[in-house]
């Protein structure tokens, strides 16, 4: 009579778990097509320059430092979330 194995459950990663919801949430989603994404994609720097060209040298400056402010903590945030869910990835 032959001994019964069982296997060790293995652990579904996180994304794998909650795969279903990935793809309703990207199924309800906009996507634009390649043109209508590439009209948006230049009416946003259109304005981005516009605005650079109308404020002043120091406020233009101010703004420059500004986002490069929230974009150092968006990345430091984003880090931290990261390795919430990779541990091992840094």
């Amino acid at each position: 009579m032959k001994k019964a194995r069982f296997k060790k459950e293995r652990q579904l990663p996180i994304w794998l778990k909650r795969l279903g919801r990935v793809k309703q949430d990207l199924k309800a989603i906009h996507w634009p097509k390649g043109e209508e994404g590439f009209q948006q994609a230049l009416a946003l720097m259109a304005l981005g320059l516009e605005s650079l060209e109308n404020a002043s040298r120091g406020q233009s400056a101010d703004c420059l430092i500004e986002f490069s402010k929230r974009d150092s903590r968006w990345i430091k945030r984003w880090r931290q979330e990261r390795g919430k869910v990779f541990p091992a990835s840094d």
